[in-house]
């Protein structure tokens, strides 16, 4: 065995007894399991079957997919965000990594826009559409928690919002 191979078994077995746990048992698990494809850690097939419309016109398969990567690239966007609002004080440099990340990620989702503007019948849209009624992407659970990570809630009520919220509360206070 060369010098890499006991090194990487000092450091497994290091972390195993650390918990308490016996590496062997890990060891023979890893004889036993099969090698992993690509396409079973992204999970593609599952990933695939995950789209199912609701009519027959063809472009509807079109409209899910765009709002299904949509919701995965909020996901990306929330996950950026967390790293820099969660429990950990981020510094400047965690800062110019991700807030990059998180404007090309919005500017993919704003120019993605064509998948759907040119690239469905406006016509199968219109009569595939009222069978969704009343869903909407405004109803997107990611994209409002991203907008309460982003601002105060105050910046994300409307002037009316806000006159009923100085009437209801009767303070008055400069939004």
């Amino acid at each position: 065995m060369g010098n890499k191979e006991t090194e990487w078994l000092g450091k497994l077995k290091e972390k195993y007894e650390q918990t308490g746990q016996e590496i062997n048992t890990y060891l023979e698990g890893l004889y036993h399991a099969r090698p992993i494809t690509y396409w079973d850690y992204i999970e593609t097939e599952t990933l695939l079957s995950l789209q199912k419309p609701r009519t027959y016109f063809p472009d509807e398969l079109v409209f899910i997919i765009y709002h299904q990567i949509t919701e995965l690239f909020l996901k990306l966007i929330e996950h950026e965000i967390d790293q820099l609002t969660g429990d950990a004080q981020p510094g400047f440099d965690q800062f110019k990594e991700k807030l990059p990340r998180i404007k090309r990620y919005a500017e993919l989702l704003v120019d993605s826009f064509d998948v759907m503007r040119v690239g469905m019948s406006f016509e199968q849209y219109n009569q595939f559409r009222t069978t969704l009624t009343p869903a909407s992407g405004f109803q997107s659970v990611a994209f409002r928690r991203i907008e309460l990570k982003c601002t105060r809630i105050i910046n994300l009520i409307n002037d009316e919002g806000k006159k009923k919220l100085i009437d209801q509360s009767g303070y008055k206070r400069a939004f």
